[in-house]
């Protein structure tokens, strides 16, 4: 668990934010929500460009509750919400508890034991019909089922 800084080079504007993922996870998501989203940091990358800025790592944090305390810090301490691109006091890390993720599996899950009808089936269809994935989106594919067929192997 990080938190970490996001630097403009154009402009010096900078954006903190805190995951439990890894720091080049996470900047891959940024780039990813920039291309979708329109939160400001999504904005200022499509605007800019993701090599305009910088990623630093600014601590390790080993609980969700020192996450949290921490984002916040740093978001006051760089002033980013009035003169970077935040957009609240940060914080706001939940981080489910086993019998929470026990609540909304199984059973207790909406879908479980349901499948979607032909009609939506048919829907995403012709939503993915036509869509190129990239070579390296294959690639990483084509990696990953090469795992699984291991792993069962193994088994």
């Amino acid at each position: 668990m990080v938190v970490y800084k996001i630097t403009n080079l154009i402009n010096g504007k900078v954006y903190i934010g805190a995951t439990v993922q890894t720091l080049l996870h996470r900047k891959a998501g940024h780039v990813y929500d920039s291309k979708r989203h329109n939160g400001n940091i999504n904005q200022a990358i499509r605007k800019y460009g993701k090599d305009n800025f910088k990623w630093e790592m600014l601590c390790v944090c080993y609980s969700v509750n020192v996450l949290n305390e921490m984002e916040k810090h740093y978001i006051s301490l760089y002033d980013s919400m009035n003169i970077g691109y935040n957009m609240t006091t940060g914080g706001k890390h939940f981080s489910g508890s086993a019998e929470y993720r026990r609540n909304i599996t199984g059973e207790n899950n909406g879908m479980y034991g349901k499948k979607h009808s032909k009609e939506t089936r048919k829907q995403y269809s012709k939503v993915r019909t036509g869509t190129k994935r990239s070579k390296e989106t294959r690639k990483r594919m084509s990696i990953a089922q090469i795992k699984r067929r291991k792993q069962e192997k193994a088994k």
